[in-house]
């Protein structure tokens, strides 16, 4: 009788870089400790940290190393280069990952063809007002995003890792240059991690401008148009308009996408 052999998966090192998570960190770590799919190793990256952070998420008996020079790109590539993974997850701080998140990344990475894959976020805090409206607006959307997202090791090194001259958007950019290399990114949405999102809009707003400014930065990096994403200040009544179908998830949506994208575009607008 022929013997079938049995195809082990790629090891998977999970990352999470963190600065004064001290409030956050243990419940992140417990998620990650529960899942289906056992990671072969959790890296968190004390970015920084002035708090417990380092030293709460030793007690969990994962790897801790410090990276020094604050910075979202800076502490990825540090846990990059830290991690003995063929496969790199990235997830924050601030969330908790569904049980089976890390197995639903690996059976899609699976099907073959991809270097990377994006997980759905939703919010951890849903009962606060900004964070469920976040959520609705940004439900089963692909994203490219560092909270949710699995690479092959071997295609984020040879592209030069994470660019440490964006304080913001660098996943994004991260996943155009994997994307410009021939790669694909896969999407399954049944990997979910929720997220501890803004809870007021004052917060979220001054996320969203930021975010524009720095994805304008970043489209500037690859040669990319910008014109739409600083033209969306002045398109608020279009922007109402495109939106208003969404009313029938809530009736302040339709305002709120709007007024988020407006937020954004004047970020983009001073990049």
């Amino acid at each position: 009788m022929t013997k079938i052999k049995k195809v082990m998966s790629p090891s998977c090192s999970v990352v999470i870089i963190a600065r004064n998570a001290e409030k956050t960190i243990s419940d992140c770590l417990s998620s990650l400790l529960r899942q289906r799919f056992k990671p072969k190793e959790i890296i968190v990256v004390d970015n920084g940290s002035t708090d417990s952070t380092a030293k709460i998420a030793t007690k969990f008996g994962v790897k801790v190393v410090y990276e020094p020079i604050v910075g979202r790109s800076r502490a990825r590539n540090r846990g990059i280069i830290e991690s003995d993974g063929e496969l790199v997850a990235f997830i924050d701080a601030d969330a908790v990952a569904d049980v089976d998140w890390l197995a639903w990344l690996m059976k899609r990475y699976e099907h073959g063809g991809l270097a990377g894959v994006a997980g759905s976020i939703k919010a951890l805090n849903p009962d606060k007002f900004a964070a469920k409206l976040l959520e609705l607006a940004t439900a089963n959307k692909p994203h490219y995003g560092g909270g949710n997202i699995m690479y092959e090791k071997d295609a984020i090194v040879r592209v030069g890792m994470f660019n440490e001259n964006l304080q913001m958007a660098e996943d994004i950019e991260l996943a155009w240059r994997v994307l410009k290399a021939g790669k694909k990114i896969g999407f399954e949405p049944r990997a979910i991690v929720y997220h501890a999102h803004r809870e007021s809009m004052s917060e979220l707003l001054r996320q969203q401008y930021n975010f524009g400014k720095w994805s304008v930065r970043a489209r500037k990096i690859h040669g990319m148009s910008t014109w739409r994403q600083r033209a969306l200040p002045f398109a608020a009544p279009l922007l109402l308009i495109k939106n208003l179908p969404k009313i029938k998830l809530h009736p302040i949506l339709p305002v709120f996408m709007t007024v988020v994208s407006v937020a954004y575009g004047v970020g983009a607008l001073i990049a």
